[in-house]
Order: structure tokens, then C-alpha cells, then sequence
């Protein structure tokens, strides 16, 4: 259920949730990401938990402005889904600005259950200051997911890599089944010609901060990305977008 967004399974997911939250007497929910927030609500509300919270962390495809029946299909899912389940929460927490403004001018959630925190923070004994390599090291860090800008990076890598070739381009992070990630196929294509250089999916993010000399992240829309944080946390120079988080 982590990424589903289908009317059609959500009498299925709010059905567990609830079965859930009942057998474990929860008292106050808080959710975040997109099904927590959504379905969960509903099944948290159904349970009858009287205190209900949720964090956004990221409006992720709701705020973007992606051409396409289907993509605005999605949106329109979505923002009806979040009007109903934010209308049952006592606060709806957010990392940004941005996401507070286009939940209230869309009518999803009234301005006063609205509150901005200043994200989720990173642990600065773990992520210290470190001396930049010599080496051009470029890293991404995410879910290889189309609006976190991955294509985008891997085209610039092969661009760059024309007139550098001693430059590398290294991504951190796993595919996985969401409807916007990358393809294996369309990943093959840049380390094919060696664009690219896949690292995988890390538990530890640390040791390839470290190692790059540049930290690059292209997204559409964030909350606040903490890969960032991190990223800055080690004293890394930040290629980003001018974008909700970013």
C-alpha cells in the first residue's frame, strides 16, 4: 500500500488501517506521505481516535504543473482525497511555504490548522564538515523517480562528460514501483555510454557524501529534502532547482 493512490483499493486500505489502530488502542495518529495522510485519516477518524495529525513532507505530484490528461488526472485524485482527510485533523504540518500556500488557495486545508516547522532535521555529530576531494565527484541521492529530476541529472552527466571525461556522475538510490520512477532500461542507457555511475541503494549515505566534491539534486518539489541537509551538514556545494523545498 505504500504508494497507491487507487480509489478503488482504498475501502481495502482503510479497512486495515482501522483494524489496526483499534487492535493497538492508539490514542493520537500522525501520519506522513501520501497514503498515511490520505486513507489512513479515514481509517484513523473511522477507529475513533480523537486527536488526528499529519505532516505533509513533500506535495509532491498535487503542486506540479506536468502537461497530460493523466498527470492531471492524478492531481485532481489527489487533491480530492487530501481535502477530505485534512478537513479531520486538528494540525496539518508542513516543511514549506510553498506547500502551505497551494493547500489553501486549492481549498485542501484551512489556513488556521496550518503549521510550518523547519523540516525534519539531520544529525550533525553523524554529518560533520569535511575538506572537498580534488576530484570532480558529482552524486545524486534519491528514489530514482522522474520529478526528483533524475533524467534530467543523467542527461547533464552524458553532456558534461563530452567536454570532462575525468568528471563523474555517481546515483544513490533504488527503483522502485512507483508509477513516475525510472526503468532499468532507461537507466542502462547512460551506463551504457558510462554516463553514469550506479552506486545502488545505500543504508549509508555518509561515506559517498564524503566522497563527492558536488551534491546535485534536480527536483520538481520538495518538502525539505534532508539528502540536502546532509549534504550541506558535510560542507558540500548544492546544484539544486529553484523549486517548493529546494
Amino acid at each position: 500500500y505504500r504508494h497507491s493512490i487507487n480509489p478503488l483499493s482504498g475501502i481495502s486500505i482503510i479497512k486495515s488501517l482501522k483494524e489496526i489502530l483499534i487492535n493497538k488502542k492508539v490514542d493520537v495518529y500522525y501520519g506522513f506521505t501520501a497514503v498515511p495522510v490520505s486513507y489512513g485519516v479515514i481509517a484513523a477518524k473511522k477507529a475513533g481516535i480523537k486527536h488526528i495529525f499529519v505532516g505533509v513532507t513533500g506535495a509532491g505530484k498535487i503542486v506540479q504543473s506536468r502537461k497530460g490528461i493523466f498527470n492531471k488526472f492524478i492531481r485532481v485524485v489527489l487533491s480530492v482525497l487530501y481535502r477530505n482527510s485534512l478537513s479531520k485533523c486538528e494540525k496539518v504540518f508542513f516543511l514549506n511555504d510553498d506547500n502551505i500556500e497551494y493547500f489553501v488557495k486549492h481549498k485542501i486545508v484551512k489556513k488556521n490548522r496550518c503549521v510550518k516547522i523547519g523540516g525534519s532535521g539531520v544529525n550533525t555529530k553523524k554529518f560533520v564538515p569535511k575538506p572537498l576531494p580534488s576530484k570532480h565527484y558529482f552524486l545524486f541521492i534519491g528514489s530514482l523517480l522522474k520529478f526528483k529530476g533524475i533524467m534530467e541529472y543523467m542527461e547533464a552527466a552524458r553532456l558534461v562528460r563530452k567536454v570532462y571525461p575525468e568528471a563523474e556522475f555517481h546515483i544513490v538510490g533504488g527503483i522502485d514501483d512507483r508509477l513516475s520512477a525510472i526503468t532499468e532500461d532507461e537507466l542502462d542507457e547512460y551506463l551504457a555510454d558510462e554516463s553514469v555511475i550506479y552506486d545502488g541503494y545505500q543504508q549509508d549515505v555518509k561515506p559517498f557524501l564524503e566522497a563527492c566534491r558536488y551534491f546535485v539534486l534536480p527536483s520538481y518539489s520538495e518538502g525539505i529534502p534532508t539528502c540536502v541537509l546532509e549534504a550541506m551538514a558535510t560542507a558540500r556545494p548544492i546544484i539544486t532547482t529553484y523549486a517548493p523545498g529546494c
